[in-house]
């Protein structure tokens, strides 16, 4: 007959060996997605610079040139900056995989926090240049710019939504590490 003590013991670790694996899956997953995103990050920013660096240098005034060249260098910082956040170092040897995966998660939680200044910020000098070039470009009629100064809203309201959405989502994974 075998000790019941001796069968809990061997169950406890069974399901230790469970979550571990769980936990593995789970930093092989954290990797792919900084994998997805600097790849999307690389895409974005350089299809950015290069569309406003060709309009830079098509531009029929010197302010809408210079503005289009700020709104390049821009993306190039966007670039810069989000290829800064989305470290990928992987876990050490001696470090644990929930450690790591806290660690990832607070990092990624500050970088979401600080989205604005990485996504948003580095854009606004070049485009409003650009509006103010368009704008004189036009003489009387820079009222009808106003639809695109909208779309300008939207879009940074829709960028603000989507980080505290992202925000919510990382401090809820936190919390559910926290558990563990």
């Amino acid at each position: 007959m075998t000790d019941p003590k001796s069968l809990w013991r061997e169950q406890l670790s069974d399901a230790h060996d469970v979550r571990l694996e769980n936990l593995q899956a789970d930093v092989r997953a954290e990797l792919n997605r900084i994998r997805r995103a600097r790849i999307l990050l690389v895409l974005s920013a350089l299809a950015g610079a290069g569309l406003t660096g060709r309009l830079a240098f098509s531009a029929p005034t010197e302010l809408l040139r210079l503005g289009e060249g700020l709104m390049a260098a821009g993306f190039l910082l966007v670039l810069a900056l989000g290829w800064r956040r989305l470290t990928r170092g992987a876990p050490d040897a001696a470090e644990t995989c929930l450690a790591y995966l806290r660690r990832s998660l607070v990092r990624r939680r500050e970088a979401v926090l600080g989205g604005w200044i990485a996504l948003v910020a580095p854009l606004l000098p070049g485009l409003w240049l650009t509006f103010i070039g368009l704008a004189a470009a036009s003489g009387g009629q820079w009222l009808k710019l106003m639809p695109v100064v909208a779309l300008l809203a939207l879009w940074i309201a829709i960028m603000m939504l989507l980080l505290m959405r992202e925000s919510a989502k990382v401090a809820a994974e936190i919390a559910r590490l926290d558990r563990l």
